[in-house]
């Protein structure tokens, strides 16, 4: 009995530490955990964005061209707001606007934004999208008085 129950005790050891080892192996190759992204990026981070397109037509509104604008940035997709390079009577007063809809029943929200200060920086922030039919973004121009905006995306 002495003999058999240190087999069972070494084959339970054995078995444990296999298990252990396999658990520490999984967790090696899983590698470091990604950090989350950011939700938002900087007007000089949106000028380092890759793969830019208009998921929407652009619209006129007083007098300028606005576009909802998208790319990657650290490997994940923002939306933001710009007027169209030359196509623009962009006044002081005004300010392009990216509008988020979280579909929580709060509507439109004012997201990232930019006033005309005279520096030539025509686009706002960036927002982080999600794959949500909820989640919707759109490019606005506000002349001080009301707002032109596009279809949302």
């Amino acid at each position: 009995m002495g003999e058999t129950l240190r087999k069972l005790t070494t084959r339970a050891a054995a078995v444990a530490l296999a298990l252990i080892g396999a658990v520490a192996g999984a967790l090696v190759v899983a590698g470091p955990a990604q950090a989350a992204p950011a939700e938002r990026i900087s007007e000089a981070q949106v000028t380092q964005t890759t793969g830019r397109f208009s998921p929407v037509p652009g619209i006129w509104f007083d007098g300028s061209y606005v576009e909802l604008r998208a790319g990657r940035y650290g490997g994940y997709q923002y939306g933001w707001a710009a007027l169209a390079p030359g196509l623009q009577n962009w006044r002081e007063g005004h300010a392009i606007v990216l509008q988020i809809n979280r579909g929580d029943g709060n509507g439109w929200q004012w997201g990232p934004s930019r006033q005309n200060t005279g520096d030539g920086v025509q686009h706002t922030g960036g927002a982080l999208t999600y794959a949500s039919t909820s989640y919707r973004f759109r490019a606005c121009l506000f002349n001080g008085s009301g707002y032109g905006c596009t279809n949302p995306w």
